[in-house]
C-alpha cells in the first residue's frame, strides 16, 4: 500500500508540473470474491495498453488515478465481469458501486464525467443485452441489401437517438467520439453484408461509405471506425486481386491505397500503418526488412506518439538480435528466493516469458517436459522461465501446476518486460554460456510435440 500511495503522489506531482490532467476511479465492491481488480488503459491503438492491478482495502474500497492528456478507453476486470473499451476523459473523477453477485443490476457509477458511463450502461442493455444485435444482423445477412440497408439505417437512427438524448450532459469530444465508434459499427455491418454476397468490388460499392464523413482526429481515435476502416482495407485488396508478398510489398499497397484513392485522412493512414508495422516487429523482431519498413514510416508519419513507439520498440529489438548481451534481470522465484540471469554464466538458457492466463504459454508449456527430458544429460542447459503474472496470480499458480526448469515472476519489475520484448507472450530466447543472445527466433515448444524446438536446440548449441 505504500507503494501504491507514492505512485499516485508521483503521478500528482508529474501532472501539476506538465499541465496535464488525471483520471480519477473510486469505488467500493460489495459481496467481493477476491481482492483485486485489473484496469486496462488505452490511449491510443497502437501503443501498448497500461495494465494496473488494484488492490481492495479492508473496507472493499479501491482507487486509482492515472495521468492522461486526452480521450482513450478503459478495461475494468473483477472476476469474470466487468467494463470493455469504455471511454474516459481527462478531469473525470468517477465513483463505483457494485455487487460482485449481481454485477449488471447493481453498476451504478458517480461523480464528474459519470454520466457518459450512464449512457454507456443503457446503450449496453439497448442494444446487447435486451436483444443483441450483433447476433441480429448476422442473422439477416441473406435479405436483399436494399432491406438489410433498410435494417443498419434503423439501427443507426436509434443508436444516434439515444446518443443525442445524453448530448447536453456529456462532453463534446464524448459525443463526437461515440458517434464516430456508432458509424463505424454500422459500416462493418454493411461491409460484412456486401462481402458476405459477393457485392464487395463491384462498381456499387463506391457509394456505400462516406469515409470523410467525420472529424479525422475522431476517425483515428474511434475503435469501432478504425477496425473498419482496416476491413475495409483488406477487402478492396482482395477484390482488386492485389497479394502482395511480403512485408514491405503490404506497406507500400496501404499508403498507395489510402493516398492515391483519397479515401481517408492521412491520420488514419499513420495509424493503420503503425499497428502494421508494430504486428510486424511482434511476429519477426529485429531483420533488414523491418529495418526498411521502419525506415519509410519514420519518414512518412508525422505522429510523433506513433514514431516514438515504433522507433523505440524496434530499437529495443534490435537490441535483442543475436550477438549482443542478454540484458541482466534478478527475480524472484515462488520460495522468495533471488534468481539472477549471471548466476547461469558458463551455461546455456532456454528463456522463456508466460503468463497463467496465456492458453498458447500453457500449450507450450505441457511440451516442456519433453524437451528438458531429452536434454537432461547436458548440465550446462538451463530452463528458465519468468511470468509475468501478479505477483498472487504466479503463486497460485506454481503451487497447482509442475513447472519444467527453473520459475521466476517478474513482479514490480517491468523493465525486464521492455528489455526482453516480453509484451506479448509467449516469448522464447536462447542464451549461451557467455551471456549473449543466440537466437531469438525460437520455435515453439509445442510445435510437433517439442521434436522441432529439440532439433533447433541441437543444431545451435550441439551440432557445431
Amino acid at each position: 500500500m505504500k507503494s501504491l500511495r507514492l505512485f499516485f503522489i508521483l503521478l500528482f506531482i508529474a501532472a501539476r508540473v506538465s499541465g496535464q490532467s488525471t483520471f480519477k476511479l473510486r469505488g467500493e465492491v460489495a459481496h467481493p470474491d477476491g481482492s483485486n481488480l485489473i484496469v486496462t488503459v488505452y490511449r491510443n491503438w497502437v501503443e501498448d495498453p497500461q495494465d494496473f492491478t488494484l488492490t481492495l482495502d479492508d473496507r472493499n474500497k479501491f482507487a486509482f488515478e492515472i495521468i492522461l492528456d486526452e480521450i482513450g478507453y478503459v478495461d475494468i476486470h473483477y472476476g469474470d465481469v466487468g467494463l470493455y473499451s469504455w471511454i474516459i476523459e481527462p478531469n473525470d473523477d468517477i465513483y463505483l458501486k457494485f455487487d460482485r453477485s449481481n454485477f449488471d443490476k447493481t453498476f451504478m457509477p458517480v461523480g464528474k464525467g459519470s454520466q457518459k458511463w450512464v449512457y454507456l450502461l443503457e446503450q449496453k442493455r439497448v442494444f446487447e443485452d435486451e436483444k443483441d444485435w450483433d447476433l441480429e444482423v448476422q442473422k439477416l445477412n441473406k435479405i436483399s441489401k436494399k432491406g438489410f440497408y433498410e435494417l443498419s439505417n434503423f439501427l443507426l437512427n436509434e443508436q444516434m437517438n439515444l446518443l443525442n438524448k445524453y448530448k447536453a450532459s456529456v462532453s463534446d469530444e464524448f459525443y463526437t467520439l461515440k458517434r464516430a465508434d456508432i458509424i463505424g459499427k454500422i459500416n462493418m455491418y454493411n461491409l460484412e453484408f456486401l462481402v458476405s454476397n459477393n457485392l464487395f468490388g463491384k462498381q456499387q460499392q463506391a457509394n456505400d461509405f462516406d469515409l470523410r464523413i467525420l472529424n479525422p482526429r475522431l476517425q483515428n481515435k474511434s475503435q469501432d471506425y478504425g477496425l473498419f476502416i482496416e476491413a475495409y482495407l483488406e477487402n478492396y485488396a482482395e477484390a482488386k486481386n492485389y497479394n502482395p508478398k511480403t512485408h514491405h510489398q503490404e506497406f507500400v499497397l496501404i499508403k498507395s491505397f489510402f493516398l492515391d484513392l483519397d479515401l481517408v485522412d492521412k491520420s488514419v493512414v499513420e495509424r493503420i500503418l503503425a499497428s502494421k508495422v508494430v504486428s510486424y516487429l511482434d511476429l519477426e523482431g529485429y531483420n533488414d526488412e523491418n529495418e526498411l519498413i521502419v525506415g519509410a514510416f519514420q519518414e512518412f508519419c508525422k505522429n510523433k506518439v506513433y514514431n516514438n513507439y515504433v522507433v523505440s520498440k524496434f530499437n529495443k529489438l534490435k537490441a535483442l538480435k543475436p550477438g549482443n548481451d542478454a540484458q541482466p534481470f534478478a527475480l524472484s522465484d515462488g520460495d522468495g528466493k533471488t534468481v539472477e540471469l549471471k548466476d547461469f554464466k558458463g551455461k546455456n538458457v532456454f528463456l522463456s516469458f508466460y503468463a497463467s492466463w496465456c492458453g498458447p504459454c500453457l500449450n507450450d508449456m505441457s511440451f516442456l517436459p519433453i524437451v528438458n527430458n531429452y536434454f537432461k544429460d547436458q548440465k550446462d542447459l538451463v530452463f528458465l522461465s519468468v511470468s509475468v503474472d501478479t505477483p498472487q496470480d504466479f503463486n497460485d499458480f506454481v503451487k497447482n501446476q509442475q513447472i519444467t526448469g527453473i520459475n521466476v515472476n517478474i513482479g514490480n519489475n517491468t523493465k525486464v518486460v521492455a528489455d526482453y520484448a516480453a509484451e506479448s507472450v509467449p516469448k522464447y530466447y536462447l542464451i549461451d554460456k557467455s551471456g549473449k543472445i543466440i537466437a531469438e527466433s525460437i520455435i515453439e515448444p509445442s510445435a510437433d510435440e517439442g521434436r522441432a524446438l529439440i532439433k533447433q536446440i541441437e543444431r545451435i548449441l550441439y551440432l557445431k
